[in-house]
C-alpha cells in the first residue's frame, strides 16, 4: 500500500515542528512584548517601588532608577525568555529585588559596581521555580545573597517595537516547519 507521505521526511518535519515549539515556548513573552504599548512605566527609585507596582510592571517597558551592587552573573548562550546570545552581565539593583541585565557591548561603561544607574527594558519575573531559576539559584548560591521568593530582571534594551527580530524569526519558523510538512507530503515514496 501506498502512504500518500514519505514516513521519512514526515518524521523531519514533526521533529522541527516539535524543536521550533520548544524554542517557542519560552520566548512567546517576548514577542507578545515587541507588539505591546510603547509607553514607558517610570517607576523611579527601586528603593521606593511597592511590590504590587512590580507585579503590574511585569512583562511591560520600564524605567527605574539605583545603585548597582558589587556581586555580578555573568550569563552567556541563548538567555532564557530572550532570543538574546550575547555574553551579558547581571547585578542586583541595591536594596530592592530587581536585578538589571547588561550588554557590555553596547553598555561599556554602565555596570560598575556602585555607580548609580537609569535603566530601561522590559521587567520580567525571577523566581525559584520560574524561567530563569538558573540566575535565581546562582545569586542565592554563590554570593549567599538571600533571595527574594519573587524577584525581577530588568533585561535592558528591549523596547516594544524595536526588537524586529522577535516577529522576523517567528515567521521564518513557521514558514520553515510549514514547508517541511508540506514537502512530506508532495514527495511520497515511489
Amino acid at each position: 500500500m501506498r502512504l500518500p507521505f514519505n514516513i521519512t521526511q514526515l518524521l523531519i518535519a514533526l521533529t522541527l515542528i516539535g524543536m521550533v515549539t520548544w524554542l517557542w515556548s519560552d520566548r512567546i513573552d517576548g514577542l507578545f512584548y515587541h507588539f505591546s504599548s510603547r509607553q514607558k512605566i517610570v517607576l523611579g527609585d527601586a528603593l521606593q517601588v511597592k511590590p504590587e507596582q512590580y507585579d503590574q510592571a511585569t512583562g511591560r517597558y520600564v524605567r527605574l532608577e539605583g545603585v548597582l551592587g558589587a556581586k555580578a552573573a555573568n550569563m552567556s548562550g541563548l538567555h532564557p525568555g530572550s532570543l538574546r546570545a550575547r555574553a551579558v552581565q547581571i547585578r542586583q539593583l541595591l536594596g530592592s529585588p530587581v536585578f538589571v541585565e547588561f550588554d557590555p557591548q553596547q553598555q561599556s561603561g554602565n555596570q560598575r559596581a556602585f555607580s548609580q544607574v537609569a535603566v530601561e527594558g522590559r521587567l520580567v519575573l525571577l523566581t525559584p521555580q520560574g524561567r530563569l531559576k538558573q540566575l535565581w539559584h546562582f545569586f542565592q548560591r554563590n554570593f549567599a545573597t538571600t533571595m527574594p521568593q519573587k524577584a525581577y530582571l530588568l533585561i535592558t534594551h528591549e523596547h516594544p517595537w524595536s526588537m524586529w527580530h522577535y516577529p522576523l524569526f517567528f515567521i521564518v519558523s513557521f514558514a520553515v516547519c510549514a514547508y517541511s510538512l508540506l514537502r512530506a507530503f508532495r514527495n511520497r515514496v515511489r
